[in-house]
């Protein structure tokens, strides 16, 4: 196609010169019969900020500008026509064709970001070694059919170990009835932790730990959450011997301390008294059944169904007589009948309820009930006083307030239950729990068998298979920001940009520096120094214009003194002065785009006169924030649309030159920013359908 000249009487054009930029680019509009059609007519490219030509044609202004003009003038029909050769626009003359340039969804690109972003399930079946490290999670509290490992971004890789912690490579994990319930939605944990104890190999450790090394086989017993590999303080780590199977440790390391503080500290069992273990052929009853015994007392149990009666009968020689029902109350009547009416000096109660209460009643003069599950506690039960004057003590057992705990006192008790059961086993006085063991490819199943009602072994999950394979989802995106480095910060002290800064603080930064017109005049602008200040952070604010150039020099020289490096950029400035595309002033179109396009210009050929000296100086990052309104359009805003499409294709460009930049454009943000203080615009832009 070829467009008449403009003097033609019937084609008009104007040009929108940028300061420092020679007609960058030219509006040819002609009308046809109707009187309804409008050209534009493309250049090949577009001279950078130094004069010189640069292979920046896909940055000029013209997609969302003429977006936003259509919109204004629904009848007009607006075409882009490129007469040059390069990256294809909305139409692209090639060969004598016209090709058109349209949007299409890139699934596969799509579906990876939102899995990235964890919006969307689906999960790969893959080699867990291949995906290390990784964290078992689930899809839908309750379904352990959804149950996946969710790889992470290597924490180690950008944080260094602080003082007294050790990283260890995780071979095998023990469930708990706490780690299961957690998973299915019944109990909630302090930080959502969803195992306890595990056995592996040391990775790393703190400088300031000299109990464990690199290598060593060591078990460990600490709330945390399930995975390949975990950091740990260093206290919660014992070395353990090749002869001390993987498998075999974690699963002594909550059972047995939890007994041992139960009986011991809370119950102070002695020899010749009369107890009770609820659930007497789960692990923590089994542990409690050998404790007690040892120390002398003569043990009576409850179980829910015969073949855990069986289990007790045969494998712990525990006599029929002494074993009750869990699932009723008939224990109470079995109880006191077996013991002449006395009641039981100490009840290990996991039972909850009415069946809670009933074994309450069953407490001797001076008894001692430890409750060791929280749900009574939790959902506020009522206790029956009248069971108190005969000296009776109720006292609630739960391992990891001991670990929790910032009084070393009780942290102490906490290390001695743990190094007193690794002796216990060694010196051949308690037993391993019997154990079935589960691959990690079959982690659903293991949780799944914990809930059988009929369990009588101990659940360990292993990892020693380097082969076994699992649905994995990819790492979630994670930007880690230096605190060694500067990052430099323009137009974000607003409200939508602080958000950001705070952001860019939260993953890592410690170093700013701020560049605003306006400084840190306003109130806010201080008070939220003042705060980044107060969590370690090192602030300068430098007083500018980011279109004039030698403010933006001034700030990159802030941020490059005394040898420090620029981490990274935010391009946040931005201006708005609406008006329809036919009426709007020079001034107001450069209002729009000066601050995004003269501005960010400025940044790059700033930061790149420190890179051309020294490539150390190349920033890791470079962020623009531009605008959903580039793609859609939008009416009266011409201006804004036209300067957010030079910044996404000036990312495109910087990208294509092997240097850092993303653009990201932002929709509609309500809660904070301009749309928050002119609630007008937002119900406008809803309006628009944004």
């Amino acid at each position: 196609m070829v467009l008449p000249a403009q003097n033609n009487a019937r084609y008009k054009g104007c040009s929108f010169p940028a300061p420092g930029l020679r007609n960058p680019f030219r509006y040819v509009t002609g009308h046809d019969s109707n009187g309804d059609s409008t050209f534009l007519l493309v250049r090949d490219h577009l001279p950078d900020q130094s004069g010189q030509i640069a292979p920046l044609r896909s940055s000029k202004t013209d997609h969302g500008d003429h977006r936003a003009v259509t919109l204004e003038q629904p009848v007009l029909r607006f075409s882009i026509l490129d007469a040059g050769s390069l990256a294809h626009l909305d139409a692209e003359s090639k060969d004598g064709l016209l090709h058109i340039s349209k949007y299409y969804p890139d699934v596969q690109l799509n579906t990876l970001f939102r899995r990235r972003l964890g919006l969307q399930a689906g999960r790969d079946i893959e080699l867990l070694a291949n995906s290390h490290p990784a964290r078992l999670s689930i899809d839908r509290i309750g379904s352990i059919d959804s149950l996946f490992f969710q790889q992470l971004s290597d924490p180690t890789a950008h944080t260094a170990l602080d003082p007294g912690y050790v990283d260890i490579d995780v071979r095998a994990v023990s469930l708990n009835a706490k780690d299961v319930y957690t998973m299915s939605g019944r109990v909630d944990t302090r930080n959502m932790t969803t195992a306890f104890d595990f056995s592996g190999i040391v990775t790393s450790v703190a400088p300031d730990v000299s109990h464990v090394a690199v290598g060593d086989r060591v078990v460990v017993s600490a709330p945390h959450h399930l995975g390949t590999a975990v950091r740990v303080p260093a206290g919660c780590v014992h070395k353990t011997t090749r002869n001390e199977e993987f498998t075999v440790m974690p699963s002594m390391l909550v059972i047995y301390p939890t007994a041992l503080y139960a009986l011991n500290e809370c119950a102070h069992l002695r020899s010749g008294e009369f107890i009770l273990v609820h659930a007497g052929s789960g692990g923590l009853g089994i542990a409690a059944i050998i404790l007690a015994r040892r120390i002398g007392a003569t043990v009576y149990t409850t179980v829910g169904s015969d073949v855990k009666r069986e289990y007790l009968i045969n494998e712990l020689s525990i006599p029929s007589s002494h074993i009750f029902n869990s699932r009723n109350s008939t224990f109470v009547q079995g109880i006191m009948s077996a013991i002449g009416g006395r009641g039981v000096d100490v009840i290990l109660n996991s039972l909850v309820g009415d069946l809670m209460h009933d074994s309450w009643r069953c407490l001797a003069d001076f008894g001692r009930f430890v409750e060791v599950r929280k749900r009574e506690l939790i959902d506020a039960g009522k206790l029956d006083m009248s069971v108190f004057p005969c000296n009776a003590t109720f006292t609630a057992s739960d391992l990891c307030e001991l670990f929790y705990s910032q009084d070393h006192f009780h942290r102490s008790i906490w290390d001695r239950l743990i190094s007193e059961t690794i002796q216990l086993y060694r010196d051949g006085a308690i037993q391993p729990p019997p154990i079935k063991v589960f691959d990690v490819s079959q982690v659903a199943q293991a949780y799944r068998s914990f809930l059988s009602k009929d369990l009588v072994v101990k659940i360990v999950i292993s990892m020693e298979d380097q082969q076994a394979r699992g649905p994995v989802s990819p790492p979630l995106y994670l930007s880690v920001f230096d605190p060694d480095k500067v990052y430099l910060l323009v137009g974000c002290l607003g409200g939508l940009e602080r958000s950001l800064s705070r952001w860019v603080m939260t993953r890592g930064a410690r170093q700013f520096v701020f560049l605003g017109r306006s400084g840190a005049d306003r109130p806010s602008a201080r008070q939220f120094i003042s705060r980044l200040e107060q969590a370690s952070a090192t602030v300068e604010v430098v007083r500018g214009d980011v279109c004039n150039l030698s403010d933006i020099t001034k700030a990159v020289e802030a941020c490059v003194i005394a040898g420090r490096r620029v981490g990274g950029v935010v391009q946040a400035a931005m201006g708005l002065a609406e008006s329809l595309f036919t009426s709007m002033t020079n001034e107001a179109w450069h209002t729009g785009i000066d601050l995004k396009w003269q501005g960010t210009w400025n940044l790059h050929n700033a930061l790149q006169f420190h890179v051309d000296k020294d490539q150390e100086n190349e920033p890791d990052s470079f962020l623009p924030t531009s605008s959903i309104s580039e793609t859609v359009g939008t009416a009266t805003e011409s201006n804004y649309c036209s300067a957010n499409g030079f910044l996404d294709a000036f990312a495109r460009w910087r990208r294509s030159r092997g240097q850092a930049c993303v653009s990201v454009g932002l929709g509609m943000i309500s809660e904070v920013g301009n749309l928050h203080k002119n609630p007008e615009i937002e119900i406008l832009l809803l309006r628009k359908g944004i």
